[in-house]
C-alpha cells in the first residue's frame, strides 16, 4: 500500500483468467483426452486444479512451456 498526501493508493495487479480446457484444445489443436494424457504423462504443464477438477491452466506458465517446446 501506498500513501500519497493522505490518500491510500493500492498498487495496481493484474489478474490473468485461466486457460480453460476448451481452449486449450484450440490452442495446440488436440482433443481433451490427449491433453489429459499429456498431463498425465507430463508433457504438458499441470493445470489448477479445484475439488479434483480441471479449472485451467495459468496463462504465463503456458507461454513458457511453448518457448521450451521449440
Amino acid at each position: 500500500m501506498i500513501i500519497v498526501k493522505g490518500a491510500i493508493h493500492s498498487p495496481q495487479i493484474e489478474i490473468m483468467p485461466l486457460i480453460s480446457i476448451t481452449e486449450m484444445c484450440t490452442k495446440l489443436h488436440k482433443s481433451r483426452a490427449t491433453i489429459h494424457r499429456w498431463v498425465k504423462a507430463r508433457k504438458l504443464i499441470t493445470p489448477v486444479y479445484q475439488n479434483h477438477r480441471t479449472i485451467g491452466w495459468c496463462p504465463l506458465k503456458f507461454e513458457q512451456w511453448q518457448l521450451a517446446q521449440k
